[in-house]
Formats: C-alpha cells, structure tokens, sequence
C-alpha cells in the first residue's frame, strides 16, 4: 500500500511444505543449540502468514514453482522482463 500496485510486483516462489521442512530442520541441526519447536512454530506461522486467502488479497496471482532452481529463477526473469 505504502509504495502503490504500479510500482511494487509481489513475486511469490513456492516450495513444497515437505521440502521446506526439510531445508529448515537440516538448517536448525548444524546450529549448536538447535532450537526445533522454534523452527516448528515459524513453519506453521508461515503457513497461516501465506495462506491462500492472504495470498489473493495480497493480490499474488502468479506463482514460480521452485521445484528446479535454474528454470524458476528463469521464469521470474522472464516474468519481470514482460512486467517494465
């Protein structure tokens, strides 16, 4: 709201909630104090954070699948570049 929709595009990369998972509990045991309930209530706070509704009145309708890093970051490219 602060900048304005014709000069902010939201782009929302999405990764599988399991891999996701996965990436933050890898990340939380090299820490040497891990903290899992921790990681446990960010993952299900982000969940609620973007959740469909808050999505669509966010006003994200595209969404970049980052299940292949090269051509996700190749569609984000591509979809900037059509957006100017």
């Amino acid at each position: 709201d602060y900048f304005g929709s014709d000069k902010v595009c939201p782009i929302y990369i999405e990764v599988e909630d399991g891999v996701r998972l996965s990436r933050a509990l890898l990340r939380e045991k090299k820490e040497k104090a891990p903290k899992y309930e921790e990681m446990c209530r960010r993952f299900i706070a982000d969940c609620q954070d973007f959740s469909e509704e808050k999505l669509h009145d966010a006003g994200i309708d595209k969404r970049f699948i980052n299940s292949q890093l090269t051509i996700c970051i190749q569609e984000v490219i591509q979809f900037i570049q059509c957006y100017k």
